[in-house]
Formats: C-alpha cells, sequence, structure tokens
C-alpha cells in the first residue's frame, strides 16, 4: 500500500502536471473548447517550456530531473499558503487606496476555473521557470553579479510582458520592479513560492482592476 502511494506521487509530479496542463490547453483551444486567444498563448508558453527544458537537458538536467521527481500533491500546499498571503496583501493594498474594491471582492469567484488553472499551471510555472529560474542561473554560472541578474532577469521579465501584449510600452516600466520581487522571492523561499505570488497577482488583476 505504501509503495503504492509512492508510486502515484511520483506520477503526479510537478513535471508531469505541467506537460498533461499544456496538451491539455492545446487541444481545447484547437477544438473550440477553450477561447481561441488560449492556443496562441498556451503554444508560446508550450515552445518556452520545450526551450528550457531542451536546453537542460543537454546541459545538466537538474531542474528537470527535480521537476519530475518532486510531488506536485507535495509542493501544492506551499503554492496555496503564498498565494493566499499575497492575494490578501494585495486586497488590502487595494482597499487603502480604492475602498470601492470591496464591491469587486466576488470578480474573483466569478472568473473561469480554466482561466483560473492556465494562470497558475501555465503563466505563472511557466514564467517562474524562465525569467527567476533558467535565465538567473546561466546568469550566475557565468559570474554575474547578484545585483545586475536581478536588473537583466527582469529587463528580460518586462520585455517579454511588452512583446506579448503587442508592444504596449507602458507594460515595461511596472513589470521590472515586479520581476525583481519575484527573483527575490524565488531566492529567498523558492520557485514554488514565486509561482503562487505570481498567480495572486495576475488572479487579483482579472479580479479587482
Amino acid at each position: 500500500m505504501v509503495k503504492k502511494s509512492k508510486d502515484l506521487w511520483k506520477i503526479l509530479s510537478i513535471g508531469t502536471v505541467i506537460a498533461t496542463i499544456q496538451v491539455f490547453f492545446l487541444i481545447g483551444a484547437t477544438t473550440g473548447y477553450f477561447p481561441e486567444s488560449f492556443f496562441r498563448k498556451t503554444l508560446i508558453f508550450f515552445v518556452l517550456t520545450l526551450g528550457i527544458f531542451g536546453f537542460g537537458a543537454i546541459a545538466t538536467a537538474k531542474f528537470e530531473r527535480k521537476l519530475f521527481n518532486t510531488s506536485f500533491i507535495k509542493v501544492l500546499p506551499k503554492f496555496l499558503l503564498f498565494a493566499g498571503i499575497t492575494l490578501a496583501i494585495l486586497f488590502a493594498i487595494g482597499l487603502i487606496l480604492k475602498p470601492e474594491i470591496t464591491s469587486k471582492i466576488f470578480g474573483v469567484l466569478q472568473i473561469p476555473l480554466y482561466v483560473v488553472l492556465f494562470h497558475a499551471l501555465i503563466v505563472a510555472v511557466n514564467e517562474t521557470m524562465v525569467f527567476q529560474v533558467f535565465f538567473p542561473n546561466q546568469f550566475k554560472f557565468r559570474r554575474m553579479p547578484l545585483w545586475m541578474i536581478y536588473i537583466v532577469s527582469s529587463i528580460l521579465f518586462a520585455s517579454f510582458h511588452w512583446w506579448a501584449a503587442g508592444g504596449a510600452f507602458w507594460l515595461i516600466l511596472p513589470y521590472i520592479p515586479l520581476g525583481i520581487l519575484f527573483l527575490a522571492v524565488k531566492n529567498k523561499w523558492g520557485w514554488i513560492a514565486t509561482c503562487g505570488v505570481h498567480w495572486s497577482y495576475n488572479i487579483f488583476l482579472l479580479g479587482f482592476i
């Protein structure tokens, strides 16, 4: 019984869940089950993930092995903890700056489940792996100073959002400090915590703004 339980945890690894969700959204968007825009977004993240996994596998495969050897169920509480804390902080800040935000609190509850899953298991996870794990690790390997790693990684993070938003230049400025914050969380508490913080930020924007 214990052996079967361990096997199940291994099957439900982080890597397996990510790959399954990626394929699920690609198929769903192709067949019309999800909005057509999800196909383009999912494809972009799929290519990013494939590129990162491929490069990592050619090099050391250290991060890739960890993904497929770590249980998704085991890290889920940490993700939810940081997501909950972040959402509470964002709501408190929003309440101070914009008291009428309370009327939109149910906006989060009205977000479709597939949108919640998309931002949790594709957007937050993929962007974290690329901009807070892969690039900083590459820069660290090349002995780049820590402060420069923060700046360059965050510029890349902001540039990606600028490109993904169709060249909206105004996205560059707020996403640079946001990228610095995400990397700081990753360095302090790990990349799963960053995924939770990132997901909450996206959900807050979708539900309240």
